[in-house]
């Protein structure tokens, strides 16, 4: 299937009244494995993924970018905090437990944005992900013009950062001689089945996008050399 054929799937069936989910996905993909599009095709595109997913903004990317810096440094300094007061060993735990989870939600929405940063894949702001989460809207035209390594870093960014600042907690603590060390190393341990779970069963998370990219990414290195042999085959 061509690009232009997964773009017309996925305009008959919203002009149809039915689910086209599914079929823009499949489109998505086509066009992670085309060398060149159209820039008229993919403003087409985003038209048709504002239309069928409804992600109203609800926070800029700047005021994104303020809250969530601020954020992943107010919540590190409460949890060091913690850390040097003294208090009885459980209740402790369970306090430097409970800021980490507000660490780990930070920790990846900063990530993100690091790795927009670094490959040129656009964010256009934060819209409500479940009551307690927000999410973050891909700019889709920049994300689909992307090379497939960027959009790999991409995903990968927030895995990384997320493991780096648990590292850093633990061994500032180490170096602090403070006996709680092992809080952020257990959620450095927990992280990859955790995230595996997601991945096998949910076929979602970071760690699930991320697969995603590095095996297009892997069938794009290896179509020159398929391509080889089948023109080897061919003069043969």
């Amino acid at each position: 299937m061509n690009v232009f054929e997964a773009l017309k799937a996925v305009e008959e069936k919203i002009k149809r009244g039915e689910d086209a989910k599914k079929d823009f996905w499949k489109l998505v993909g086509v066009i992670k494995r085309t060398e060149e599009v159209d820039e008229e095709v993919l403003i087409r595109i985003a038209k048709l993924r504002d239309e069928i997913f409804d992600k109203q903004l609800i926070l800029s990317l700047k005021s994104g970018i303020a809250i969530f810096t601020s954020l992943i440094v107010l919540t590190n300094v409460l949890f060091f905090l913690i850390a040097s007061e003294n208090l009885q060993f459980l209740l402790k735990a369970a306090l430097l437990f409970a800021v980490e989870s507000a660490v780990v939600y930070s920790s990846f929405i900063v990530g993100r944005l690091i790795g927009s940063l670094i490959t040129g894949i656009k964010i256009t702001g934060f819209y409500r992900y479940n009551p307690l989460e927000l999410g973050m809207k891909l700019d889709i035209v920049s994300y689909l013009k992307a090379k497939q390594k960027n959009r790999v870093i991409f995903f990968l960014t927030p895995i990384v950062f997320e493991n780096l600042v648990f590292l850093f907690q633990s061994f500032l603590l180490v170096y602090l001689n403070n006996e709680f060390y092992w809080v952020p190393l257990v959620l450095v341990i927990l992280n990859f089945p955790f995230s595996y779970a997601i991945y096998k069963f949910k076929k979602t998370g970071e760690l699930y996008r991320f697969i995603r990219e590095v095996k297009i990414l892997r069938e794009l290195s290896e179509k020159p050399s398929t391509e080889k042999n089948q023109e080897h085959r061919k003069k043969g």
